[in-house]
This record gives C-alpha cells, structure tokens and sequence, in this order.
C-alpha cells in the first residue's frame, strides 16, 4: 500500500530494520537492460548527467555488442520471413537451442 511504500521510503517502517533491498533483476521482476533504461531515464529526468565510467569500462566492446544486436535481430527478421514464405527446409535450418522461452511458449 502506499502507506506501507512511503513509511519504508522515510525508514518508518515498525520492521526497518529487517528491510533488505533486493535486484529486481535476480528476483526476475526485468531484465537488466530494461533496469539500466528506466535508471537512465530518472536520471535524465532528475537532470542528473551520466559519469561516462559506464562507456570507459566497456571501451570498443559497446560497438561490437550494439552490433552483434543488430545482427541478431536482422537474423531473426530473415529466419520469420523465410518461416512465413515457406521458404525454409527442415535440411536448411539451424538446430533450436531449447531454451525455457522456446520450450515453454504458447502455441
């Protein structure tokens, strides 16, 4: 409830002291791309600038990653439209890694 949330916000809470925050991103709540974009976006909003670490740590990986993503997605872009068309053999395709998403999606 809201005043549950505001009383943990301002450490009023009767069990404070028991509180621990936890990783939305371990608890599977998102993903940590999704955290880092919201965490971004209220930073921007809050008119806090980013310290540029982030970038410096991550050196010429940040361009490989962006375009090993746009590969992929243009990869599955070609695999749907091969699949829709008919185009695609049993003989041609890749094996499935089986995943809990490509195992357990609905039908």
């Amino acid at each position: 409830t809201r005043t549950t949330i505001n009383a943990i916000r301002e450490r009023e809470h009767w069990n404070i002291a028991n509180i621990a925050p936890k990783d939305p991103v371990t608890l599977g709540l998102c993903s940590q791309r999704e955290l880092d974009a919201v965490v971004a976006k209220a930073a921007k909003k809050a008119g806090i600038e980013p310290d540029g670490e982030d970038d410096a740590k991550l050196g010429g990986d940040k361009e490989a990653l962006i375009a090993e993503l746009h590969e992929e997605r243009a990869q599955a872009v070609r695999d749907a439209e091969a699949e829709l068309s008919g185009d695609a053999d049993d003989a041609d395709k890749a094996p499935v890694e089986h995943t809990a998403e490509t195992l357990f999606k609905d039908s």
